[in-house]
């Protein structure tokens, strides 16, 4: 299993954890069929935009990538529906700094949008993409939870702002 593959994984755990510790998910009713969400859901479009500034404070070797990371989990309540959503993008790095942006377009059937959530996660990881993690040390992960918005207005662009230190 690659380390991306991994990580998101690792992340989706974190996320439903949460929601099941929060007692969010006892809220959820039975599952709807695709076919009921279709002609009684409605579909909710646009961006959830993050805009990063990392702070580097570790040491790496020069060539390394730094990956930035960002997932949306939306639990449409009245269906029991669960969307994920994630983007990953390399950073840019001037000096101990590094800027990145992750755009993550969205289309969602939902049945209640005006009464379902969205939970975002954002991760930065150096090296982006490493095939062997002994042969890749030193490395550095930051994850970090931020929080949970109400699932925008249809064709809105949501901005979000996260300063990491790696």
């Amino acid at each position: 299993m690659n380390y991306v593959r991994s990580f998101s994984l690792f992340v989706l755990t974190l996320c439903l954890t949460g929601l099941n510790s929060t007692g969010w998910a006892a809220e959820v009713k039975p599952k709807v069929t695709p076919e009921q969400l279709a002609a009684a859901g409605s579909t909710v479009t646009g961006k959830l935009v993050f805009t990063t500034t990392v702070t580097i404070s570790s040491t790496f070797p020069a060539a390394d990538v730094i990956a930035c990371s960002a997932q949306a989990l939306v639990l449409d309540t009245a269906s029991g529906n669960e969307i994920i959503e994630s983007a990953e993008v390399a950073a840019t790095k001037s000096g101990s700094t590094a800027t990145c942006t992750v755009t993550i377009p969205y289309s969602w059937n939902l049945l209640t949008p005006t009464a379902d959530f969205v939970n975002l996660t954002f991760s930065v990881r150096v090296p982006a993409t490493p095939a062997n993690a002994a042969a890749t040390l030193p490395n550095r992960m930051s994850t970090q939870t931020l929080g949970r918005i109400a699932v925008p207005a249809n064709g809105t662009t949501t901005t979000t702002v996260v300063k990491v230190t790696i």
